[in-house]
């Protein structure tokens, strides 16, 4: 998996609020109607998600970097390395780290 890919902010994470996680494709919404309300709903694409793990800043900090939904982050990329289930099973995420 490891790869130079764009990565994006898709949000905070984590009981201490201290894991950002990214993914490598922006999701577009389109608005579509249901039941007559008019709903946004996400666009299907291939995105890979990965954990970026920030121990030295509170979940205040990190709110306080104030990223935004789909923001670029250069400098990082996706690992080869699975994030694990508590029972071991790859969770469909990986590890990020610096590039």
């Amino acid at each position: 998996m490891e790869n130079e890919t764009n990565l994006f902010f898709h949000g905070i994470f984590g009981a201490k609020g201290t894991s950002v996680i990214l993914k490598t494709a922006i999701m577009e919404t389109v608005k579509r109607t249901i039941n007559g309300k008019e709903v946004e709903i996400k666009s299907q694409v291939d995105c890979t998600y990965g954990v970026l793990v920030i121990p030295n800043l509170s979940a205040a900090e990190l709110q306080d970097l104030k990223l935004k939904s789909n923001q670029p982050m250069p400098g990082f990329k996706m690992s080869d390395k699975p994030v694990l289930n508590e029972d071991g099973t790859e969770s469909g995420m990986f590890w990020v780290t610096h590039s």
